[in-house]
């Protein structure tokens, strides 16, 4: 029998993201996404494209005739709704959905992926999923100078740091 639990009605939720990675599929082309934009252009309208930029450099400094080496291609298209509150990612490696605010229960954000996934696996036919993840994101306020044991149940322990900036970096707050 499935846990129920309780819904929080001030979440910490600042975003959720679900993403499915696929195994490289031969021959598959930016082209093949573009029928995507068609059927969601009226829900999430506002499109960007997403390139990735490589550099390749020769491991040997001592070699004269030395290459530096330099790729940049578009590996998918990104779609916001009109208030940015959601978006969907489509690329050649696969599928991510965001919810950016407003987030609210796991069963929305399941269904809502589910059927952006299913535009997504009808233009791209993919075999394998290789990866699935879905996170989280929080945003919580911390008082300066409060115990973490006062808002957490497990406790986050710090080592003696002098440096604030440091102290900070370390517990991403």
């Amino acid at each position: 029998m499935a846990t129920v639990y309780p819904h929080l009605a001030r979440a910490p939720i600042t975003e959720a993201v679900l993403d499915i990675r696929i195994q490289a599929i031969d021959g598959l082309r930016m082209e093949q996404l573009e029928p995507f934009t068609d059927r969601v252009i009226t829900r999430f309208p506002n499109k960007k494209t997403q390139k990735q930029a490589s550099i390749e450099l020769p491991a040997d400094n001592e070699a004269d005739d030395a290459q530096i080496k330099s790729r940049h291609q578009q590996i998918g298209l990104i779609f916001f709704n009109e208030d940015r509150s959601k978006a969907v990612q489509v690329q050649l490696g696969g599928f991510t959905f965001n919810q950016i605010r407003n987030y609210d229960r796991w069963e929305r954000l399941r269904a809502e992926a589910m059927d952006l996934w299913q535009l997504y696996v009808a233009n791209v036919h993919p075999t394998t999923a290789i990866r699935l993840g879905l996170r989280y994101i929080n945003s919580l306020s911390v008082p300066i100078g409060k115990d973490f044991s006062e808002f957490f149940q497990t406790r986050i322990e710090l080592g003696q740091v002098s440096h604030k900036l440091t102290k900070s970096y370390l517990c991403g707050c």
